[in-house]
């Protein structure tokens, strides 16, 4: 079984090679009976490997597949984006991302404002109804 993970071609992957060099590329190709990958690298220690494709024990790589594709913060500058444009759709698939990522929890931002928390606009006018924070 090559690493225990399902490799396919085109996937990203990051390893090193016998000698230790870190290197970053993508599966050209999987021997699963030799428990290979050819890898192309496109990033590496040693700068001569960049643009060719070696082979490599699948122990060798890591998919970098299991890295989210969007921070927190990041998804919640989208979902404000979505709101502003009225996209739904793309505001229910960022937010079902934003819970996924926290593990079924929406995030608790301390930035966010809460009961407590006297917001102004431009004109110093409290939207709590304080003027001038007053």
């Amino acid at each position: 079984m090559i690493n225990e993970m399902i490799i396919k071609p085109g996937d990203w992957m990051n390893g090193t090679t016998g000698n230790g060099e870190l290197m970053l590329g993508f599966v050209e190709s999987v021997d699963a009976s030799h428990g290979t990958v050819r890898l192309y690298v496109t990033a590496c220690d040693n700068e001569l490997a960049i643009g060719r494709t070696i082979t490599l024990a699948a122990s060798q790589v890591n998919s970098l597949r299991s890295s989210p594709l969007y921070t927190v913060q990041q998804l919640t500058q989208l979902i404000d984006l979505a709101l502003a444009t009225n996209d739904e759709a793309w505001f229910n698939e960022l937010s079902a991302m934003l819970v996924t990522l926290n593990n079924g929890k929406l995030p608790q931002d301390s930035s966010l404002p809460n009961a407590h928390t006297k917001i102004f606009n431009r004109l110093g006018i409290s939207v709590n109804g304080d003027a001038n924070g007053l």
